[in-house]
Order: C-alpha cells, then structure tokens, then sequence
C-alpha cells in the first residue's frame, strides 16, 4: 500500500482487462499527465486501454500515448456545466461503454466522473473514481461537492492521491482508499515537437550563462498562482533565471523571465533546470513535483495540500525541497537559496532522486491501481 510498495505486474499474475480511462478535458494537466503514464504502463503490462476525454485541450495530453491505446473523443463534455451539452455527454459515454465493453471504467475530474456515474449502470461496470486534488471539488466547484458525495455509492472504489486529501475527505464522509501517484524516469529521448525543442534550446542557453535556472509548469489559471513567482523575478532583479512554460510573456515582464506559453510533455524540460517552481492555491500530489524527485532536482513550492508530505520523509538527510506560503517575498527568498547555493541544490536533488525510487515510481502507482482493478472487479463476480 502507498507510500512505499510494489506488487506483481500483470502479466505475472495471468490477469488482463479493458481499462476505460475517462476524463473531462484533454489539456496538459496534472490528471491528464497521471492517466498518460497509467495507461502507457498498463498498455505495456497487456491491458486493453483506451482514454475518452472532451475536446478542451485538442488532445494535447495524449500525443506521447502509444499506438495501442485508443484515444476517443467525448464532444460535448466540458468542463463548465452547460444542461444540453451535458445531456449530449451522457448519451456518448453510454454508447462509448456500451461499444467499447470495458471491464473497469476509471474515471477523473469532477464532471467526468458525475456523468460518467449518472450515464452507466455501475453493476454492470466496476468504477474506480480518483480526484486529483480534493480541495479542487470541495473548493474550486462547490456546485458539483453535492452532487458527487450523491453519486459516491455508484462508484466501486475512491482514490485520494495524499494523506491530506484522504483525511479531507474521511472528514466528509468519503471512503477512499489511498494510492499515490507516480511518474517515470526522466526520459533521455529527443523530442520531435519543435516548441518543446525551442523550450530547451533557452534552457541550455541559459545553462552556458551559468546562470541558474528555475522551472515552472503550471496553467495560467486556478487554483495555480504563476503570478506570485512572475513577481519574484522583479524582486530578484537577476539573480536567476526563471522559465515559464504554461502562460505567455507581457510586456512589463522582467527581462530574466521568460513565458513560452503551453508545451505538451513539458515535463521532459525539467532534467535541463536547476529547480522547480509550483505556486498554487491547492493541490492533491502535483506530478510537476513528482517528476522533479524523478530527475533529482529540488523544488519550491506553495505550502498546500499534499506537497508538505514530499518533506517529511524520515530516511532523508535533507528534504528535497522548500513549501513556502503563498506571497512573492516567500518564494523570492527560497529562490534566492537555492539560486546561492549549488551544493544544496545537489544534496536536495539527491534526497529526492532517493524519495521517488522508494515511494513514487509510475510501477509502484500502477502495480496498487492494477490490484484495486482486481478487487472490484472480482466483487462485481461475487
């Protein structure tokens, strides 16, 4: 069980099934990156997958999706509530589960997940729920927290991804059951996407300055605060370099801030910078940060949600990075430390590297989710 554990893959244990990922919107998000590197392992492991998604994003999260998983469109599901859309979206995830007979449906984001519930017979079909950040629902889409604790009994397994998240939730009467996400190793491949190739030809510009370089991914949109760092930058006054990929320049920007704007699989910049930035409002366990564990580099970022539990792993000498409150001050002197400092920047980035191998491999995420499958699947059997 999370944090730290692992299991016999599929194919080890003989079983196989038809996964049905569903989620609202096809941007480059948190639930999208952690569904695309779910759905590539259990494509590997010899699972039958597909992703449905709504078309806010233009698929942008699947373009690094093997061939063998099969990304469908679901056109009218979006993520404000819109009554004929929604309606619309209740009759295409019917038909896609009907045509598509998956044996699980694992859905995501609040509004996928309460029309997925609505649109299917959940005793024909076992529905694994993960919220992606509890405070998302609970505090970002109020409108929908009723609605979702209605449909709880419809769902055959809920999962928080923090310990945060699961007290939160207990707290309201959920029943979850707790299963971290996880990411890959950083990959070493070239990309062929021409902004992703621009992105790092800044970065190792930047490198051959010796200036040190922070990173942040992050939508220019709640609950993430882009602005908070952007600010920083002015305090900084050239101290470092930061690198925004997410939200496009202005013309007051500070010359040592640079805004790219969105880039699919930006998380592949993060092994050429010197840290990670995530400013935000709230959050459940942000895959930016996992992948910069992944690639042993520290990071900064808001004191929210289930971030603090990436610092207080017992067996590290030193954390693996800095949860600041949420003003520019704070973040400009964290910066300010990490910018100062290579070899903290190292010993962090080391504990890091040693806290994703423990507890936050993609295998060990996929090996929990693989036996959740199991056990609901075979309940729905009983």
């Amino acid at each position: 069980m999370y944090p730290c554990s692992a299991r016999k893959s599929s194919k080890e244990q003989g079983y196989l099934m038809r996964v049905l990922h569903i989620v609202t919107r096809s941007d480059s998000g948190g639930a999208q990156c952690m569904i695309s590197t779910l759905a590539a392992l259990q494509s590997q492991s010899g699972h039958i997958v597909a992703v449905a998604s709504g078309l806010e994003g233009a698929g942008i999260a699947w373009h690094s999706l093997p061939a063998s998983i099969e990304k469908i469109p679901v056109r009218h599901l979006k993520r404000n509530i819109a009554p004929w859309d929604d309606l619309l979206a209740l009759s295409e995830i019917r038909h896609i589960c009907m045509g598509w007979k998956p044996d699980i449906v694992h859905i995501h984001t609040s509004k996928a997940a309460a029309l997925t519930r609505i649109a299917i017979n959940p005793n024909r079909y076992p529905i694994i729920y993960t919220m992606h950040g509890y405070d998302q629902l609970k505090v970002a889409n109020k409108k929908l927290l009723f609605i979702d604790k209605m449909l709880s009994p419809r769902t055959s397994a809920i999962v928080a991804v923090s310990h945060y998240d699961l007290r939160r939730m207990q707290t309201d009467g959920y029943h979850p059951k707790l299963i971290a996400n996880g990411v890959k190793a950083p990959s070493g491949q070239k990309s062929d996407a021409s902004e992703l190739t621009l992105a790092l030809q800044l970065l190792e510009d930047l490198r051959k300055k010796e200036s040190p370089t922070g990173l942040m991914i992050a939508r220019p949109s709640s609950p993430k605060r882009p602005e908070l760092v952007r600010e920083s930058a002015r305090q900084l006054k050239g101290l470092c370099s930061i690198v925004w990929i997410g939200g496009n320049a202005r013309a007051d920007d500070p010359p040592t801030f640079y805004a790219l704007g969105p880039i699919s699989d930006a998380g592949r910049l993060i092994p050429f910078c010197d840290f990670v930035l995530l400013p935000s409002d709230h959050e459940g366990l942000p895959m930016t940060l996992l992948e910069c564990l992944a690639a042993g580099k520290p990071f900064i970022a808001s004191n929210v949600g289930g971030i603090p539990e990436l610092l207080k792993y017992a067996d590290l000498p030193i954390a693996p990075g800095f949860a600041v409150e949420n003003s520019a001050e704070d973040f400009a002197s964290a910066i300010h430390s990490l910018a100062d400092d290579i070899e903290l920047r190292k010993a962090m980035g080391a504990s890091g590297k040693k806290l994703w191998e423990k507890c936050y491999t993609a295998e060990i995420m996929a090996a929990e989710y693989e036996s959740l499958y199991k056990h609901c699947k075979q309940i729905k059997k009983e």
